[in-house]
């Protein structure tokens, strides 16, 4: 269980929240959403970073842990005297009170490396011809969301299409096309046709990305990772082996004894659990970006699918506006409590059943978080099914008039 609380930071008036494996956070325009997403996101990040180097040194002093959020996450003057963060799990403990930061290691042991994906709202700027040409001169969630594209779309060739949901059209990446866009999406309903991503509807621009990232990171990535490698990353793993102990001189004199090669071999565990990644922390903003209501319904599906893997201990923070992303949602918790009496195979989200006990669902309000969740887990009136009825009262009033 990881635990966050939030005090004066940007929209955000207070947060305190237990994080579970799936969080979806529901709100209007500006209310703070996104902030949440992003502090969550912050803290993995500064949970892997000081893990994975076994140092609580991650920042230098309280100035550049701040302005690294501001740069990184484009969060500038949402911090003042009485900004609060205080993010908990076994393995750390982050607090940022008073302008004083503290980082403190809990448990070195049990940690395994992640991938941290942010997925932004503005993930459709990959359908950009000659994106690689774009120079991105800060080091924002961006700039390393159009890296991770970059990375991951070479794994689909033509000879390996991405099925882009039950949409009957396929991404692939043609790094040799002499063509303005390498992106390209094929049509497969009814007649068939290859066009620019670039080229493509709103809608498909939204959703390439995020059913490539997802596809990817929960997948191909875990099977790619550590076929290249940087100087950088070399030299962070010479220093890790150092201060687990497993160089050569430390092996070789652990082994003459029972106990000190069970020692070596615990040793060489933890490195390889650092090291190498086990799963992948999603935070994806608007999923349901340009997309009708039944592509909606079925993104939500899909993507539940790649997030339970039984294998891997995946992660989602997802920010929304959509209430038939709630709604999806909602089938997705009832077959969790209901599915074992069902006998129809035939259910678009039986792949996707979730226990309730893994979600937490808030909307916000006034900078602060509502669960919409009632004692089973399940989605409880909110505001958006509020409107709905407004707007249905308002119709039957007038419709009485005919």
């Amino acid at each position: 269980m990881k635990h966050l609380h939030l005090e004066n930071i940007g929209p955000i008036t207070i947060v305190d929240i237990d994080l579970k494996r799936y969080n979806i956070f529901i709100g209007p325009q500006s209310s703070g959403k996104s902030t949440i997403a992003k502090m969550i996101s912050f803290c993995t990040w500064i949970e892997k970073r000081a893990l994975t180097t076994l140092s609580e040194d991650v920042f230098s002093n309280e100035q550049e842990f701040i302005e690294h959020v501001e740069e990184y996450h484009k969060m500038h003057d949402y911090f003042n005297e009485k900004s609060v963060i205080d993010y908990n799990s076994q393995n750390i403990h982050i607090l940022y009170r008073d302008s004083k930061l503290s980082i403190k290691i809990l448990d070195k042991t049990s940690y395994k490396r992640k991938k941290i994906l942010y997925i932004p709202s503005d993930r459709n700027l990959v359908a950009m011809p000659r994106l690689d040409r774009l120079v991105l001169e800060t080091n924002t969630n961006l700039r390393s969301f159009i890296f991770d594209w970059f990375d991951a779309r070479g794994a689909y060739d033509k000879s390996h299409r991405l099925s882009i949901l039950d949409l009957n059209m396929e991404y692939y990446y043609d790094k040799d096309a002499k063509k303005v866009s390498q992106d390209r999406i094929i049509h497969t309903n009814g007649k068939t046709y290859d066009i620019a991503l670039s080229d493509a509807s709103s809608g498909l621009q939204s959703i390439t990305p995020l059913a490539l990232l997802l596809s990817y990171y929960t997948n191909q990535y875990f099977i790619d990772y550590g076929k290249t490698t940087s100087y950088k990353k070399d030299e962070e793993k010479k220093e890790l082996e150092e201060k687990i102990g497993i160089l050569y001189p430390v092996i070789i004199e652990d082994a003459q004894n029972a106990k000190g090669l069970y020692n070596a071999i615990e040793r060489r565990s933890l490195f390889n659990k650092l090291t190498t990644p086990h799963s992948t922390d999603f935070i994806i903003e608007e999923p349901e970006q340009n997309l009708f209501p039944e592509a909606q319904e079925s993104l939500l599906y899909w993507t539940i699918e790649r997030i339970k893997d039984p294998e891997r201990a995946n992660s989602i923070v997802i920010t929304t506006h959509s209430p038939y992303i709630l709604f999806a949602l909602n089938n997705c918790l009832i077959g969790g409590l209901v599915g074992d009496k069902l006998e129809s195979q035939a259910l678009q989200s039986r792949k996707s059943w979730l226990r309730p006990s893994d979600v937490a669902v808030y909307e916000i309000h006034d900078g602060a978080l509502i669960s919409i969740q009632d004692e089973d887990g399940l989605l409880d009136n909110n505001y958006l099914n509020l409107a709905y009825k407004k707007i249905s009262a308002e119709y039957m009033t007038m419709l009485a008039q005919l």
